[in-house]
Formats: structure tokens, sequence, C-alpha cells
């Protein structure tokens, strides 16, 4: 919380410089006509607040899922807004325009701030006391206001109406509030399971013993999760194996595997009846699909040596195991799916170590698996395993019942005569 504190605080001291800064802009102390200046203020401030609302609904569920993306880039965001009305002096002609681009950029950084918040929050409450979390959260703010204003306003007093000495105030400023923010995030232990922190769970809860899938006896904490958790930039919903040579990809469209846009129909027809053919149907609540293609130094025919894949190319062969949730899909469902398939991307990739290695030249190993039984493997060893995964989940305090790694757009219904 002290670095939240310390955000707050020079946020504040930043926008009163360039609070300073649009008076002189709109011309505070000049022969400037009053109710121009007032026209000029109201409209870059309707401006951003209509900017502000459509950036909440193009975002949506987006403030969950990416949480401590969306606060972090808030702060950035945030900054470069208050930079940008540091430098409305030097473009007085063009206040409106320069000023109501910057308070878009700033409505959408609050709004940013303030969603994000909420998960935040959420995340402290260990006894159902959000209320409480929420009161301590807003005094602390406001109190990191009132201290910034007044450092602001002194600041703003000792260098006067000249904008080069606010900017060179402002940067250090500026670079402090954004670093404090990174390392007030970087400490949030959010107990929700997106696909980062989901990733992360299943590469130390699953391993392989000699061909073998295996569940470890710990889970990981939600404490070391937010350690080696990686929030800087958004990442595609893609999770890579092997050097990349083995994808995950969760709720991808649909369109992408059938190769819709093709413009051979004889073609098109065929990705579609593999495709359909590929969906694992011994249940019904999630479904996923592998298409692609490995190198394999066995002249035995096997899943490896099939091109299913259009855009696979053997300079940069690439498995892509693909995943989507039944409609009606639970929860739980979601979890047992991405934990099933990233069990199957772990077979797959121990596979390729067996014959990217030494391994493949022993005579005493076996011919290579498979895909229907790495298929079967990774089903079966999900309905042994799974309930004791999730209860390990729950007992270190993650909450299962919040999903956030789904794409409901590309949820999927598959009608089985």
């Amino acid at each position: 919380m002290k670095w939240t504190f310390v955000h707050n605080v020079l946020g504040s001291a930043a926008g009163v410089l360039s609070m300073q800064s649009m008076l002189f802009a709109i011309g505070l102390g000049s022969s400037a006509v009053p109710l121009s200046a007032t026209l000029s203020w109201v409209i870059k401030d309707g401006v951003g607040q209509l900017g502000g609302v459509i950036y909440a609904s193009v975002l949506g569920s987006r403030f969950d899922k990416e949480t401590k993306s969306l606060k972090l880039w808030s702060s950035v965001w945030l900054q470069s807004a208050i930079w940008l009305e540091m430098l409305t002096p030097m473009f007085p002609g063009l206040f409106v325009f320069v000023a109501s681009f910057a308070n878009i950029v700033k409505n959408i950084s609050y709004l940013a701030m303030s969603a994000t918040k909420a998960s935040i929050n959420k995340s402290l409450c260990l006894q159902d006391n959000l209320g409480d979390i929420t009161a301590k959260n807003g005094s602390q703010a406001t109190a990191a206001g009132l201290v910034g204003t007044i450092l602001g306003i002194g600041a703003s007093a000792i260098v006067g109406a000249n904008v080069g000495n606010l900017a060179l105030l402002f940067v250090p400023i500026s670079a402090v509030s954004v670093w404090a923010n990174y390392k007030s995030v970087k400490l949030v232990e959010l107990k929700t399971l997106n696909l980062e922190r989901t990733s992360l769970i299943l590469e130390k809860s699953l391993f392989i013993d000699n061909g073998l899938l295996k569940l470890n006896n710990s889970c990981l904490k939600t404490s070391d999760a937010a350690k080696h958790e990686s929030f800087l930039v958004k990442k595609k919903p893609t999770l890579k194996f092997a050097n990349n040579s083995i994808r995950l990809l969760v709720c991808p469209k649909t369109n992408i595997l059938l190769d819709i846009s093709t413009n051979n129909a004889l073609e098109s027809t065929k990705n579609c009846t593999v495709l359909y053919n590929s969906f694992f149907s011994k249940n019904k609540k999630y479904y996923f699909t592998v298409t692609g293609t490995l190198p394999h130094k066995s002249t035995n025919s096997n899943f490896f040596q099939k091109w299913i894949s259009k855009k696979s190319s053997s300079q940069n062969p690439t498995i892509s195991v693909s995943l989507w949730f039944d409609t009606k899909s639970t929860e739980s469902d979601k979890l047992e799916g991405i934990y099933n398939t990233f069990a199957l991307c772990k077979l797959l990739e121990y596979e390729k170590f067996l014959q990217d290695g030494t391994m493949h030249n022993n005579p005493d190993r076996n011919a290579s698996t498979s895909l229907k039984s790495m298929t079967e493997h990774s089903f079966m060893f999900t309905k042994a395993s799974f309930p004791e995964f999730k209860k390990q989940l729950e007992d270190n305090g993650w909450n299962t019942k919040s999903i956030q790694f789904d794409n409901k757009k590309n949820e999927i219904n598959v009608l089985v005569n």
C-alpha cells in the first residue's frame, strides 16, 4: 500500500503543474475573454468524458482478465495526458484540440484505475470485508491527493510561470509515479485464474515421469505467482511449449482452423471434415483439436507426419492444440478443460524431446506414441487427478469460481446426432 500512496501523491502533484500550464494556455491573467475560456474548458471536459464511455464499452471483461496490466498502463496513460496538458501554453491556438485529446486519455486512465481497483480490493479481502478495504483505500487516496496537491502548489510557486521549468520538474515526478505504481501492482496477489496465472500453476503442478503424467503434491501459492507473473504487455491467449513448436490456443476463432477464406472448396471441405472428426467426444463440456506437424526421424506413418494446418511449414513446424468451451460449460468445466489440454501439450513436448534427443536411437525404446494414445492418457489422467488438483488450488487460496481465460464470444455448441 505504501507504493500506492507514493503513486497517488506524485500523481496529484503532477496534476497541479499541468493545471497551471493550462490556465496560462487559456489566457488567465491576460485580456482573454472569460466566456471563451469557460467554453473551451467545458468542451475539453465533455469530449474527455465521451472518450471514457466509449473506452469502457470496448474493453468490458478485460478489466478482470488483465487487471495488473491495465492498472499499470493506466498510470502511463495518465502521465502522458498530463504531459500533453503541460505543453498547451506552447500551442494556445490548438488548446481545445490538444486539451480535449489529453482529457480523453485522462478519463480512460481514471476509468481503468477505478475498474481495476475493484478487482485488487477484492483480492485483499480475507474475511469478506470488501467495504472496509474500499473505505481504507479511499481514505489513503484522499490523503495522498491532499499531500500531492500541497507539494504541487509549493513546486508551482517556486518555478513560476516558466513552462520549461514546469516541464523539467514534471519529468522526474512523472517517472517516479509510474515506477511506484509498478511496484504496487507487482506486489498484488490476485486470486482469480487468468491465462497467465493458470499457466504458472499448471507448469508447477504437472510433470512427466518416465512417459507418464504426474501431479505434484504442492500447488503454486498466490504470493509465488505474483512474483513471476508478467503483465507489462498484453499477451495472446496462447501458451507455448518446446520452443514454440507446440502451442495451446484457448478459445481461438474457429474460422482460423476451418480456413473459410480459402479459394479451394475441396481443401476447405477436407479441413472441415478433419476438424469435425478431431473433436474429442468423450465429454460435452469442452472440446479440443490437434493440428499441425513436427519433424520425425522414423519412417513409420503416424500423427507427426500428417499435414493438417495449411499455415505450417517445414522451416517452422508447429503443432497447435486448440481448446473451446461449450456454451453450457461451468467454471469447473473450463478449468478441467485447460488442465486436460495442458497435460496433452506436456505429453507432446515430451514426445518431441524423445525424438530430438539421443533417446530416439535407443533400441529399447518403444515406437513413437500415437496421438490417440496420448489423448487417451491425458483424458484418463485428468479424470483421475483433476479433483485433487482443484482441491490444491482452493487450499492455497485460489478462486476456482472466477475463470478469466475464457472467451464467451468463441464458445461453441456441438450437435451430436
